[in-house]
């Protein structure tokens, strides 16, 4: 297929798809491992997520920028052409690590008064669901106000 034909056509999904192929068909020429990050993809129905990716049902369980994240930080730090279970073990603590000070840093700081509160509450609760300790809460929220 002609380079140019793969963005000429008015069908986007078969336009899509001629591309992700040629690109599959290249890397696998050229025995040169490639990895597509799709964003957005929770909010795909699950048995769509089977579908369309049926090798990758545990990758599609979680939230996307964790993922990449954690294919960011096992990508730099992994000298192999094939990446093995054993490489993301390896890498958990990292991960994270670059969770704690980035993503969830930012998320905390951004928090009203009310919600570092709840958060507080949910990590002394122990347990989930708290809703079965909603009175311990309620006595531990007047504690710190």
């Amino acid at each position: 297929m002609q380079e140019r034909e793969l963005y000429r056509s008015a069908n986007l999904t078969q336009s899509l798809t001629d591309v992700f192929t040629t690109i599959g068909e290249t890397a696998y020429k050229s025995e040169t491992p490639i990895c597509f990050f799709i964003d957005e993809i929770q909010y795909m129905k699950a048995k769509e997520q089977r579908n369309r990716f049926p090798n990758g049902g545990t990758i599609t369980k979680g939230y996307p920028f964790f993922i990449q994240q954690i294919c960011q930080i096992v990508y730099q730090n992994t000298d192999e052409k094939k990446i093995k279970s054993l490489h993301v073990e390896h890498n958990i603590d990292e991960f994270f690590q670059m969770l704690d000070i980035g993503f969830f840093k930012v998320r905390y700081e951004r928090c009203a008064d009310s919600d570092k509160k709840f958060i507080f509450a949910m990590i002394r609760c122990g347990e989930l669901p708290c809703i079965n300790r909603l009175e311990e809460y309620q006595m531990w929220c007047r504690e710190y106000q």
